[in-house]
């Protein structure tokens, strides 16, 4: 590769990981909303899609044909949907009541300290350590297994 085109393709392989990043956060967020018992997104209904919807749809349904990216896209589900659950719990009226066996006892111990910190809870700030790291995570299982095929291609 000469020199002028390596500021090109570090430029492209950043623009594919921020456009993968904002996909997976945007697809999680809106599983979370949905729930588990929902299996289909309404893609056209998702805000902040960073291409158009079937775009959209056709790459995470390539992401989750990938056993690795599928398992922790999945994990990254889960913690947002706890998380959703206790944003509801806490803005919820004092007559509605929620099942109690939902809750892992620790995360939602975590979650209260961390209200009690700080006076503005968001339950899909993706620069929390955790929704970062769990998005890392996917972002490298990906890169992972597409070397890995690439080696495979190559033998």
């Amino acid at each position: 590769m000469s020199m002028l085109c390596a500021p090109f393709y570090i430029c492209k392989n950043f623009l594919l990981l921020f456009f993968s990043r904002v996909l997976v956060a945007c697809y999680t967020r809106q599983r979370a909303i949905l729930g588990s018992r929902y299996n289909r997104v309404e893609w056209s209904s998702i805000s902040g899609l960073p291409a158009p919807a079937d775009t959209c749809r056709r790459r995470i349904i390539s992401l989750k044909m990938i056993p690795t990216v599928r398992k922790a896209m999945m994990e990254v589900c889960n913690l947002l949907g706890t998380r959703y659950t206790k944003h509801l719990r806490l803005h919820a009226d004092p007559g509605q009541s929620f099942h109690n066996d939902l809750w892992n006892t620790m995360a939602e111990e975590s979650l209260e300290r961390k209200v009690s910190d700080s006076k503005v809870y968001s339950w899909d700030d993706f620069e929390d350590p955790s929704l970062n790291a769990a998005i890392n995570h996917i972002i490298r299982c990906k890169i992972a297994a597409r070397s890995t095929s690439l080696k495979k291609s190559a033998d």
